[in-house]
């Protein structure tokens, strides 16, 4: 197992359990330098930088000076829709001005386009820091496999770098069918779950 130190890094005290380390450990904004230990994909150790010096910490494959830099967790985003970013097809700024647009867009979408804009939003958020996104997926008959297979595609090929969860869109009373069976096992095989729309 890899272990690495991250040396001054500044951390909130309210996300570090600031009661543990008293009123005075950090500044007027609540914020505190600390030493972290990360082992695997778990921090392990932590210390308040301005009582422990790194000559006294445990020895690490990997020592990064932090510097001051603030360290936060991920970002998760927890309400996306993948399959209609980047259509920049209406100019109102409205939600019916976006229904309005992706209803437009059916009859041009591809696989290629859809992969295109959908691996661009990832890969815009994979870059600022997000490390899982739960997104609807609009599923009307005429493009159902499409969308799901793309998304599929996607979420393989982010797999260990983003966490991606679908979340269907389609008309309750597809559920009453086979074909709503079909969906709920599909989201369930791709670790999502199933949601009402309007699934057009």
């Amino acid at each position: 197992m890899t272990s690495l130190q991250l040396l001054n890094a500044t951390l909130p005290l309210s996300v570090v359990g600031g009661c543990l380390w008293g009123e005075t450990a950090g500044d007027r904004e609540g914020l505190a330098r600390f030493h972290l230990r990360v082992e695997g994909t778990r921090i392990t150790r932590l210390d308040l930088a301005a009582t422990t010096h790194p000559l006294n910490l445990p020895p690490a494959e990997e020592r990064w000076d932090c510097d001051g830099d603030l360290v936060l967790p991920c970002w998760i985003d927890a309400h996306a829709h993948l399959d209609k970013a980047h259509l920049g097809l209406w100019a109102d700024g409205t939600l019916t001005g976006a229904i309005a647009a992706v209803e437009g867009d059916r009859p041009r979408r591809t696989a290629e386009d859809l992969r295109r804009r959908m691996h661009f939003a990832l890969t815009c958020a994979y870059v600022h820091g997000t490390k899982a996104i739960r997104t609807h997926l609009d599923l009307p008959p005429t493009h159902r496999e499409l969308v799901l297979t793309v998304f599929r595609e996607l979420q393989e090929e982010w797999k260990g770098r983003l966490l991606l969860q679908p979340v269907s869109l389609v008309e309750a009373t597809v559920f009453l069918t086979p074909e709503g069976e079909r969906i709920a096992d599909r989201m369930a095989a791709m670790g999502g779950c199933w949601g009402l729309g309007p699934g057009r």
